[in-house]
């Protein structure tokens, strides 16, 4: 169980880097997924354009929320777990974050 952060900028290579790595990982026999903010996102949006910055608020927090149930489930199944979409600049970006999480795991940052 472990938990990897990938941060960068747009158009930077976020998911095909998580992609190959969960591939290598299974490869190897361990169980990993990528869990990418953005998905969850479009799933209350796909557009991107919301009519006003409330239902923006309102949608971009949902799918914050989804998205830490999603990696606390596959955490307690012992998953490695690596999260794209998430901004990790500063020290309390990352404190932000991991207080959504509820299960503890090491966690690694790829910047």
């Amino acid at each position: 169980m472990k938990l990897i952060l990938i941060d960068a900028g747009p158009a930077a290579g976020k998911n095909t880097l998580g992609e190959l790595v969960v591939k290598q990982l299974k490869d190897s026999g361990e169980n990993a997924i990528l869990l990418d903010l953005d998905r969850y996102t479009e799933q209350f949006n796909p557009t991107w354009i919301w009519n006003n910055e409330e239902e923006k608020k309102s949608d971009q927090l949902k799918a914050l929320i989804n998205n830490a149930k999603d990696i606390d489930k596959y955490l307690r199944k012992e998953f490695i777990v690596i999260v794209i979409g998430e901004r990790f600049l500063t020290k309390q970006n990352i404190d932000i974050f991991l207080k959504r999480i509820e299960i503890k795991a090491p966690v690694y940052l790829y910047h």
